[in-house]
């Protein structure tokens, strides 16, 4: 009951400052449109460039390539919508895009990558995996 009084005394206060109050509410809604302009002003998509120089480890089963596994999965995933991903052709080719403003950044899985993860699998332990990562902050 004690909050239905505090209501009621706030809303008796809001009439009495009638203007007040609308500049209250216009206020708030013209910093929802102006989130909604900026917002809606640039593009909120990353461009993203994957190399893999990974090498296929040979195992029992014959030669299996986690990184090119790797990269087929990010490739075909529907649920990353926020980001444009392409595979690169080169290291030289895929700076330039970073240059020339059409990538933003580059991920270089290593050499070792699938031997490094057949290790694991193998019973090994695992240490991380060093992937580069490359962007205009970096070139």
């Amino acid at each position: 009951m004690k909050i239905l009084s505090v209501i009621r005394k706030s809303l008796k206060e809001q009439y009495r400052s009638f203007w007040l109050f609308i500049l209250t509410v216009s206020s708030a809604l013209s910093f929802v449109l102006i989130y909604h302009l900026i917002v809606a002003s640039y593009d909120q998509s990353y461009r993203i460039d994957i190399i893999n120089y990974d090498i296929p480890a040979i195992i029992a089963s014959g030669n299996k390539s986690f990184g090119e596994r790797l990269v087929d999965e990010i490739l075909l995933c529907d649920t990353l919508i926020s980001f444009e991903i392409n595979e690169a052709e080169s290291r030289q080719a895929a700076e330039e895009r970073i240059k020339n403003r059409k990538s933003d950044v580059l991920v270089i899985i290593p050499e070792d990558f699938s031997e490094r993860i057949s290790g694991a699998i193998a019973g090994d332990t695992l240490e991380p995996i060093p992937v580069e990562l490359a962007g205009i902050w970096l070139v």
